[in-house]
């Protein structure tokens, strides 16, 4: 909140105050590497060509990948929800929903979805 208030101080309107707010937030959260190392994996596993399109993008694809990205995080480097959130910039409930719908494909051995998690964490366990 004072951060908002300093922003709207210096001139800037109240839209570009909660941006920039929440741009320096999220690369503040997107520095931690172990999540960036499975962003990556998994961003060249579903070729998606940008961060903001693995973030922000709504397609199937994306929504698919981004709850790989989840339950590996989850997985393997015992992430917590909110740590994951932040770093995509979503809400802890949208990852705990993320990570159970990966649960439930492997609980009724999707074959699919086995070999995505088991390729993605074969290489970073590397």
């Amino acid at each position: 909140m004072r951060k908002l208030y300093r922003l709207t101080k210096k001139g800037y309107t109240f839209d570009e105050s909660i941006r920039k707010i929440t741009t320096s937030d999220m690369q503040k959260y997107r520095s931690d590497s172990r999540l960036d190392k499975v962003r990556r994996e998994v961003m060249k596993r579903f070729t998606i060509k940008s961060i903001s399109e693995f973030s922000n993008s709504s397609g199937k694809v994306e929504q698919y990948a981004r709850a790989v990205f989840s339950y590996v995080s989850k997985d393997i480097y015992n992430s917590t929800y909110q740590e994951i959130g932040r770093y995509l910039g979503k809400h802890h409930t949208t990852i705990m929903y993320s990570f159970k719908t990966i649960q439930g494909f492997l609980d009724v051995n999707d074959a699919e979805t086995k070999r995505d998690i088991k390729k993605i964490s074969e290489i970073i366990k590397e």
